[in-house]
């Protein structure tokens, strides 16, 4: 197999190309556009510049955003109870907590009160042992999973995690 250089610019805007077609089915199917809510502790400002971003980038691809700003001083127990409400919000779909935190914030503590299906950056130990080790559902039973990357000409460079049915312990 031969190396080929992707085109980084066009990789990233047949991706967002695809975002905003799946963020209008969301919309169709509930009535309103998904909903992305960052949280942001304290006022480090290159993580303030890349909330800013996602915020922006959001907005022009069919996704409402939300911003949650706490204070340096938030404790862990303030942050892990607001990121809780926010899971239970149902206007809200996805959460995305910045980091770093604080240092005196339990960074674990908090992504873990991310409930795991608004998990958008994959930080919580259910998210991650899900794209790790994908379980079957009635509908998959084997629960197959790829990344894939559009590519040159249509064709895409795709890794592909594979799994068996039942899953395998190893």
């Amino acid at each position: 197999m031969t190396a080929r250089i992707m085109n980084g610019t066009s990789v990233a805007n047949a991706l967002l190309d695809d975002t905003r077609q799946r963020a209008a089915v969301v919309e169709k199917a509930i009535g309103r556009r998904p909903c992305l809510t960052t949280v942001l502790v304290g006022d480090d400002p290159a993580s303030a510049t890349y909330v800013r971003m996602k915020r922006a980038r959001s907005g022009r691809n069919g996704i409402d955003s939300r911003s949650v700003e706490m204070p340096a001083a938030t404790t862990t127990n303030e942050l892990v109870v607001r990121i809780a409400d926010l899971s239970r919000d149902p206007a809200i779909d996805g959460i995305l907590l910045q980091h770093p935190v604080p240092p005196d914030i339990d960074e674990r503590a908090a992504f873990e009160a991310i409930a795991p299906h608004k998990d958008v950056d994959g930080v919580t130990m259910a998210s991650f042992a899900a794209m790790a080790k994908p379980v079957p559902t009635p509908s998959e039973p084997s629960a197959p999973g790829s990344i894939q990357l559009p590519g040159p000409r249509g064709r895409t460079a795709c890794a592909e995690i594979v799994t068996t049915s039942p899953p395998s312990p190893i």
